[in-house]
């Protein structure tokens, strides 16, 4: 009971001088209040000198001046991941990228068209092109044309049909061509 008494008795008089029983760490001056208790009386006061009067209890209240800084502590365990943060702003555009695949070709057909009554009749593709494909169609009487051949010319970019026939009889060749090299 009488250490409860005290405590509160030195709370009381801390707060009846109206002293801040705290200093600021960084303080260069050693701040000490001495309270003296006396037990028979119960009165509590303030001794400026620090000393106290036969049969009071002192008790001390502040610190002195700072020490040295300590050591670092050891290192503390990892914390949680804290919430997603906010989108950020969108980025400058990028470089021009490098050029791509040519893609698909176009292709298209070549016609000639001969009225004579044999021969070989090539389509040629233009320069630059190949020749993919081909063909041969006849109009008129086509009862007296003989197909001999149609087949790709030497060079790849032309068709060539061998025929013989009649004079009433009229031959197309024609080449598909496209883009492109032959070797």
């Amino acid at each position: 009971m009488r250490t409860k008494s005290l405590r509160a008795a030195v709370v009381i008089a801390i707060l009846a001088l109206g002293v801040e029983p705290t200093v600021p760490a960084s303080a260069a001056v050693a701040v000490r209040i001495t309270i003296c208790y006396n037990r028979s009386t119960g009165i509590v006061r303030f001794a400026r000198s620090g000393r106290c009067a036969a049969g009071s209890s002192r008790v001390v209240i502040g610190r002195g001046i700072a020490g040295a800084q300590g050591l670092a502590g050891p290192q503390g365990p990892v914390g949680r991941a804290g919430p997603p943060g906010a989108a950020g702003t969108v980025g400058a555009p990028g470089g021009t990228g490098p050029q791509g695949n040519p893609g698909v070709n176009v292709f298209h057909t070549v016609l000639i068209v001969s009225t004579a009554t044999a021969g070989p009749l090539t389509a040629l593709c233009s320069t630059g092109e190949v020749v993919t494909g081909g063909g041969f169609v006849t109009s008129g009487s086509v009862s007296g044309v003989t197909l001999a051949d149609s087949f790709p010319n030497a060079l790849r970019n032309g068709w060539t049909v061998n025929y013989s026939g009649g004079p009433t009889v009229s031959v197309t060749a024609y080449a598909i061509c496209v883009a492109g090299s032959n070797t």
